[in-house]
């Protein structure tokens, strides 16, 4: 199965925040499954720091990278 994370999902899962629902962690972690990240949630990420609303420390593509989950345009 293919799953798209949004923003706010790809940063709780990166920071291992307690909202990432139970229900969430099997189809994540499922090696059959693909799990992709958007581009648009990097520029989001990037956006909101230097807007000081996000403090997010590394880069997206090093915790997508970490997670193993793929971009998507």
């Amino acid at each position: 199965m293919d799953l798209l994370l949004d923003t706010s999902a790809f940063l709780y899962w990166s920071r291992a925040d307690s909202r990432v629902p139970a229900t969430w962690v099997e189809p994540i972690v499922d090696p059959g499954n693909t799990v992709f990240i958007s581009a648009v949630s990097a520029w989001e990420v990037v956006n909101k720091r230097k807007l000081g609303k996000l403090v997010f420390d590394g880069s997206t593509n090093d915790a997508a990278t970490f997670h193993e989950f793929s971009w998507i345009d």
